[in-house]
């Protein structure tokens, strides 16, 4: 039977279980040691201990003193000195005159100069990071030593480091490494970096490469980020809140919390270790006591913006400083557009800030713009080039810079009568004169066309006999036809693209019902003359095929310089990461100017364009009597099933320029290139109205800028030949009443209206201007020809109505204008029907 007594084991299991039980240690001979012994015994392992882990720091300690252990040599022979780093750090984009436009790049790094940093800031980093930076070889061998030692004897871990290990550190990616052997690697990287670089050396290098929070990489972008100044205008209180930042770059300092993730403790965060900086600096003797007691209050800060290092893409600037500068320091550098933005190169580029304000004012829907009072489905582009050197001067796609580019080639628009500068160009090239005569009548058939609609002039203007000249300036469509015939369509093309038309919109040769095509008109060989109209058809000479505002603008800049083309170009200069000039605009060969037209045909042209001018006050000249050229342009809208006779447009246009400065509008629907354009009246609207307004407001602010003195354009060339045109000496002449109007006065006395003559009555088209010459056809003294009272109410049939005239003017605030000063010199709505398809951006299929 069991007795269930506990039984000891090892012991006698039939026997009484003998001895006690004790607590304690236990001699190797089996006898328990006193508590005296076990006390000894601990006390000499310990000690033990101690010396395993001095031979261990002894061995680090060599590896500090000697330097010249395998490891060591490894770690000093593969730390770079500042030199050879190529910190990644952002591109700076600046206008003309040196004021930044933007940012571009990844990592928002602005590499300061020992110059451009002030005292203050050094001295605050040494104050409150390594107090004796400037008596120790790069390392504290002490601080290095507590850290081993609690390492080693399993305490705390952190430990001091001088400045100069806390760089290698960073350089060499090892400051997440919190053992002691991260220390030696530090410590021995530290002694190479001492060796070879000064303290004001290490300490520009630390201050250029450490990240300050805000994604801000070194204090030039901190100080940006922060106080939105340049470093060099960092102050007291300001450079203690900086190098507060190094304590924590997630924002646990940053009185703003821009992470959202420390609430009221950022700032309080803040307010420590921003006075603690400030303290250090006065124990050190940098700063006076008494100025330390007057600063208080923590220095006012910038809204974090959270954009890295790029900004400025969503401002209109952002298609110039993202995109077009980019594009050419890409090829410029031969260094791929993403690099661009990792090497600190600053990119001056051409654009006038004042200019570009303008450009902006105009074109843009501010508060106070012109453009603010047309429907808000219009939109505007605007692009000014000096003729001189082909710099662009301005350039406004539209507000934000992520958005569609209503200017350039992403967004092309129907140029209409404003791109017959090139038609008339091309015909005087082929030996015509501006003299040479031309069949104006309208409608007209021509073969070409087949069985499409016939070719009209706007308000069916018709004429049997007119020159080259005035049907430019009456902005006839027939004769325009009649002369691309003559001459070829793609001559027409090609005179455009030598003169800065490089992009153009087209249908598909090869699928004419297809997707429209973009094709670059200076390469493209289906431009031949021997088959003119392979790639482009005649209605290329009145601008049916879209094109860029920007090359519009290039384009009559050739006609300003006198027949001299200049590449455009955003780019004047760029400086590498170091401040060194790597390219100057002013010494590159490829900006030289090339004679693309002959000197005295480009005369001949500019005299014909000095006729045509927008609503601008004076007689074809702007606010400082500067004479322009130029040319208005509008596109018929393509009317919708419902309504085939809208009688719409859809794009005015107005192209002009003086001998100092070019510039291009365009304004339609933001959404649709076969939107609807009314003027603030709603009437519809026409080349002289929106554009030609966007255009002067322009034109009259860039003067200005420009301090621009009045130039007179070239005398006229009398090039070609009067006899050249299509109908050769013309036409017998008639009696001196027929050239007056086409068509008759009720009671006309002339031969042909009394034979049946079709009559200017009420009821014919535009009575009592039926022939849209903008004079009255009437006899002066007849009621219909006279200026009604205003009355509050517009009659566009009435020329002179002062309800009809556009708000502003004189100082009165009246517009005291004749009506046909206000009004287009020629409606230059194009052939209706004559266009395809309105063409929709998504459409476009690209060939370069």
């Amino acid at each position: 039977m069991t007795s269930g007594r506990a039984r000891v084991p090892g012991s006698d299991s039939t026997g009484p279980a003998r001895g006690t039980a004790r607590v304690g240690a236990k001699r190797r001979g089996g006898r328990a040691l006193s508590d005296e012994e076990a006390e000894a015994l601990r006390k000499a392992n310990k000690k033990k201990k101690r010396r395993r882990r001095l031979i261990a720091l002894s061995c680090v300690l060599a590896v500090f003193l000697g330097g010249v252990t395998v490891v060591g040599s490894i770690f000093f022979e593969s730390v770079p000195v500042p030199e050879d780093i190529d910190f990644d750090q952002n591109a700076t984009i600046l206008y003309a005159g040196g004021e930044e436009m933007a940012t571009v790049g990844s990592i928002n790094r602005k590499v300061a100069s020992p110059e451009e940093i002030p005292d203050i800031v050094e001295e605050a980093l040494i104050a409150a990071e390594d107090r004796t930076f400037r008596s120790h070889p790069g390392v504290d061998f002490w601080g290095v030593m507590r850290a081993v030692w609690n390492n080693v004897t399993g305490g705390d871990t952190q430990g001091a480091s001088t400045l100069t290990q806390q760089y290698v550190g960073a350089i060499a990616n090892i400051r997440g490494d919190d053992s002691y052997l991260r220390k030696a690697r530090e410590a021995v990287m530290a002694m190479k970096i001492g060796d070879t670089m000064s303290k004001d050396e290490i300490l520009n290098a630390y201050l250029n490469l450490m990240p300050f929070g805000r994604q801000a990489y070194g204090v030039g972008a901190a100080a940006e980020a922060f106080f939105g100044k340049d470093i060099t205008e960092i102050s007291v209180s300001e450079a203690a809140l900086l190098i507060a930042q190094l304590k924590g770059t997630g924002g646990q300092y940053d009185p703003d919390d821009p992470t959202g993730l420390y609430g009221d403790e950022a700032r309080k965060n803040a307010e420590g270790r921003w006075n603690y900086v400030l303290d250090s600096l006065v124990e050190v003797g940098k700063l006076d006591k008494a100025e330390r007691d007057e600063i208080t209050k923590l220095p006012k800060t910038e809204k974090p913006n959270n954009l890295g290092g790029s900004l400025g893409a969503d401002k209109p600037t952002g298609f110039i400083s993202h995109d077009y500068a980019l594009q050419e320091a890409s090829e410029i550098l031969d260094v791929p557009i993403d690099q661009i933005g990792l090497h600190g190169y600053t990119i001056t580029t051409t654009i006038n800030k004042d200019l570009q304000d303008a450009a902006k004012a105009a074109a843009g829907r501010g508060k106070n713009s012109y453009m603010k009072t047309l429907p808000d489905n219009l939109a505007a582009g605007l692009v000014a080039v000096d003729p001189a050197t082909g710099a662009i001067l301005a350039y406004y796609g539209g507000p934000d810079g992520t958005g569609i580019d209503k200017a350039g080639h992403e967004n092309m628009h129907p140029p209409g009568s404003s791109f017959k500068e090139f038609t008339m160009i091309a015909a005087l090239e082929a030996g015509m004169s501006i003299e040479s005569l031309w069949d104006g009548t309208s409608p007209r058939k021509f073969a070409e066309r087949g069985e499409a609609e016939d070719v009209v002039n706007s308000g069916n203007q018709s004429v049997k006999q007119i020159s080259m000249k005035d049907a430019i300036i009456k902005s006839l469509n027939t004769p325009i036809y009649a002369m691309t015939n003559k001459v070829g369509a793609a001559t027409v093309a090609q005179v455009a693209a030598k003169m800065g038309i490089t992009k153009m919109v087209v249908p598909n040769p090869e699928d004419r019902d297809g997707d429209r095509i973009i094709v670059d008109l200076t390469t493209d060989e289906r431009l031949d003359p021997s088959d003119p109209r392979a790639l482009v058809d005649n209605e290329i000479g009145f601008g049916q095929y879209p094109v860029s505002v920007h090359d519009m603008a290039v384009a009559n800049a050739t006609l300003a310089a006198q027949g001299v083309y200049h590449k455009p170009h955003f780019v004047q200069e760029i400086k590498d990461g170091s401040g060194e000039v790597v390219y100057d605009a002013a010494t590159d060969p490829d900006l030289e100017g090339d004679e693309v037209v002959n000197q005295a045909i480009a005369a001949d042209a500019t005299f014909v364009s000095s006729s045509v001018w927008p609503n601008v006050e004076g007689d074809g000249a702007l606010n400082n009597g500067q004479r322009i050229a130029g040319k208005t342009g509008t596109w018929e809208r393509h009317c919708p099933e419902d309504s085939p006779n809208c009688d719409q447009n859809s794009a005015v246009w107005y192209a002009g320029f003086t001998p100092q400065i070019s510039a291009a509008v365009w304004v339609g629907d933001k959404e649709s290139e076969n939107g609807v354009v009314l003027d603030e009246y709603g009437a519809n609207a026409y080349g002289s109205g929106p554009s030609g307004t966007v255009w002067s407001n322009f034109m009259n602010k860039a003067v200005e800028v420009l301090e621009s003195q009045p130039q007179p354009f070239p005398e006229r060339g009398n090039h070609g030949d009067a006899d050249a045109g299509e109908l050769g000496k013309g036409k017998p002449p008639e009696d001196e009443d027929d050239k007056d109007d086409e068509k008759c006065r009720p009671g006309d006395p002339r031969p042909k209206c009394n034979e049946g003559g079709e009559q200017c009555v009420p009821g014919t088209p535009g009575y009592p201007d039926c022939n849209g010459d903008g004079v009255c056809d009437l006899d002066p003294a007849d009621p219909a020809c006279q200026v009604p009272p205003p009355d509050g109410t517009c009659d566009p049939t009435l020329p002179g109505d002062p309800d009809c005239t556009p708000p502003g003017g004189d100082e009165n605030g009246t517009d005291d204008a004749p009506r046909d000063r206000q009004q287009p010199l020629s409606r230059s709505t194009d052939v209706p029907g004559a266009h395809d398809e309105p063409m929709i951006r998504e459409d476009y299929a690209r060939i370069e």
